[in-house]
């Protein structure tokens, strides 16, 4: 089986082996390709890494992962972001070697627990793994984007990718207002190129997040992670709130644009195209007709991950 492209991140701790291309190949063909998470390596009671691959996985959470972390790191956090050690693809499947972080998913404490504080201190842990990815600089003329310079993801899409790229953020408005328009929809995004470009996490779920005894978050999934217009992290934080019993909303300082507002058109977008399940799901297939009549520039798209990572 070949390696198709590779990415070596950091070195690993002293006295660590971390196994080779072979090795975790072997080892997950054994386990299984199918898998949400991947596996905790050499084993579960004596892991040194562990190893995400399969269905989901893609190259762009390799380098939100390398990024988040440095990111993270230069900004002096209390949010961590697992090391990325080795990562490559091989036979259309992304395999991620990165650090093995202990403690629990905030789903595993919510499991848990009864205890309204104990379940409150969860949510506001994710509220505040948010905020800190937010905090991460991205320049403003950044397009919308995946870290790999691929179509962005985000939650509003009902396979959770958009259905082309943009070489900027205009021509993701003018995409969304030629479907709305089509849809018969009052609104309109107006201004979406004068709002902040974020690092957008889309899943605010409380397995994406570990959190240990000593409270300390660690966030370890970045599938669902975009260079987009702050309105969509409005967007994906409102969203979260799946279970009435807390909304993580008021808990994060969602940077933006004193006067431009553009969720709603978001969200009327998503209702337009999937009314039974409202404010989640656009259809790429049905969004995507429309796009045909924006533009598409020719010259090749600037390289985001070499470009924010100096």
């Amino acid at each position: 089986m070949s390696v198709s492209r590779e990415f070596r991140g950091i070195d690993p701790p002293a006295g660590v082996k971390l196994p080779t291309t072979a090795e975790i190949i072997a080892v997950c063909t054994k386990r299984g390709r199918r898998t949400l998470r991947g596996l905790a390596y050499p084993s579960d009671d004596r892991p040194v890494c562990w190893i995400k691959y399969g269905n989901g996985v893609t190259w762009n959470e390799v380098h939100a992962l390398a990024l988040a972390r440095q990111e993270l790191l230069r900004l002096r956090s209390p949010v961590a972001v697992p090391a990325v050690y080795h990562a490559f693809e091989a036979d259309y499947v992304t395999y991620i070697v990165m650090e093995y972080i202990h403690g629990r998913t905030g789903t595993q404490i919510l499991e848990s627990t009864s205890v309204p504080a104990e379940r409150e201190a969860v949510y506001r842990h994710m509220a505040a793994g948010v905020q800190e990815l937010l905090r991460i600089p991205i320049p403003p003329k950044a397009p919308p984007s995946a870290f790999d310079n691929g179509v962005f993801s985000h939650i509003m899409f009902l396979d959770l990718e958009a259905p082309r790229r943009y070489q900027n953020t205009d021509q993701l408005e003018q995409h969304l207002n030629v479907f709305l328009e089509k849809a018969r929809s009052k609104l309109r995004l107006k201004g979406l190129s004068n709002e902040p470009m974020v690092f957008c996490f889309s899943d605010i779920h409380p397995g994406n997040f570990i959190i240990s005894d000593d409270g300390r978050v660690t966030i370890i999934d970045f599938s669902e992670t975009s260079i987009l217009p702050c309105s969509f992290a409005k967007y994906a934080i409102i969203s979260s709130w799946h279970n009435p019993e807390y909304n993580i909303a008021p808990w994060i300082d969602i940077p933006g644009d004193e006067g431009v507002e553009n969720t709603y058109a978001l969200f009327e977008a998503s209702r337009k195209l999937a009314p039974e399940y409202p404010a989640l799901n656009l259809d790429p297939s049905l969004f995507y007709m429309p796009g045909v009549r924006v533009d598409r520039e020719q010259f090749p798209l600037p390289d985001p991950v070499s470009e924010y990572s100096q």
